[in-house]
């Protein structure tokens, strides 16, 4: 409370962060008294935010040189374009998380004003931080809706160079996502045959068939999060059929 004056006009002024500036706010001495635990309390969250910038530069990296190195992750095995995929997702579905994440501005200029009464500089990595907010998170005073479409539409302009790969490979999930939708369809078509059929036991395994279970809510998973980076793909009628049945049945 003490501090609420100093902390709202560094929210206020973002993402122009000055100790000078923020030195004539009510409640300022008190935030410079202890500017050493504010650094401690806010450390984990600010690291976390040059962590995630650190990551989107590798993975998109590797995401980059995975579909110039193979042009068709379709005719590959599974296993390969499960890595592919996962990366995929996991670094759109860490954008969105973060865009859910209060108070992000106020607590960046927080940080590194209380950084700079405690350690009498400012910290080197604050322009990389600066622009990621810029890029990726946007104004921070608008709706989260249109915050989250500034998000993917930079995922968007990011991932331009994978929309090929996307666009092909993504068409391998679409019929098992098809044939597994419904919860039924594993009774239907008898999938675990060997419980009603013995002699089934001794049959060939269908690797591939198991293979699909293995990772069908993966691929679920891997569609929304592909078709969302690469709207192009939704061209195809089946894309979209895909994409109806796993928000009708699993969302």
């Amino acid at each position: 409370k003490e501090m609420s004056q100093t902390l709202k006009f560094i929210k206020r002024s973002y993402p122009k962060i000055s100790a000078q500036e923020a030195s004539q706010q009510k409640g300022f001495e008190v935030f410079k008294a202890k500017s050493a635990v504010i650094c401690q309390e806010l450390e984990d969250w600010y690291l976390t935010i040059r962590d995630v910038i650190s990551f989107n530069a590798k993975a998109q990296a590797v995401l980059i040189a995975f579909c110039q190195q193979i042009s068709k992750l379709r005719e590959c095995n599974i296993h390969l374009m499960a890595l592919f995929f996962e990366l995929l997702a996991g670094y759109v579905k860490l954008q969105i998380a973060m865009q859910i994440v209060p108070h992000k501005e106020r607590n960046i200029g927080a940080y590194i004003i209380a950084y700079e009464n405690d350690q009498g500089k400012r910290d080197d990595n604050l322009p990389l931080v600066k622009r990621y907010m810029e890029e990726m998170m946007g104004n921070q005073d608008k709706a989260y809706e249109d915050r989250l479409w500034m998000t993917v539409t930079t995922l968007r302009h990011k991932c331009e160079a994978m929309v090929p790969i996307i666009r092909d490979s993504s068409k391998y999930l679409w019929n098992p996502i098809q044939r597994w939708a419904p919860a039924t369809s594993m009774e239907k078509n008898r999938m675990f045959s060997i419980l009603y059929d013995a002699t089934k036991i001794v049959q060939p395994a269908r690797t591939e068939r198991y293979l699909e279970l293995e990772f069908l809510n993966s691929f679920r998973e891997w569609l929304q999060y592909a078709l969302l980076v690469c709207p192009a793909a939704l061209q195809e009628a089946e894309a979209r059929s895909c994409l109806n049945k796993i928000i009708s049945n699993y969302l």
